[in-house]
């Protein structure tokens, strides 16, 4: 099975918020910040997360069936919170 699914990863420290979505194998809630920590390019923003985890707080927003639907609530969110 796959689940599809749009997260939330806060950086606690600097009250900063990084919004995705996924296609995993895994359960989101056993996936985000436990084997995936984003699609970000920022290679230290990606390596803080796994040095630092108590910075980190990881939500599952919400779950869907198809890729499509998480994809669409990531835009949206993108949009909402004017993510460039």
């Amino acid at each position: 099975m796959i689940y599809y699914y749009v997260y939330r990863i806060t950086n606690i420290k600097y009250k900063k918020h990084y919004y995705g979505s996924r296609s995993s194998k895994k359960l989101p809630e056993e996936d985000i910040g436990v084997y995936y920590f984003s699609s970000s390019k920022d290679k230290e923003f990606l390596k803080d997360q796994k040095n630092n985890p108590q910075d980190y707080k990881y939500k599952v927003i919400k779950k869907f069936r198809t890729r499509k639907e998480a994809l669409k609530l990531e835009i949206k969110l993108h949009n909402r919170f004017n993510v460039g």
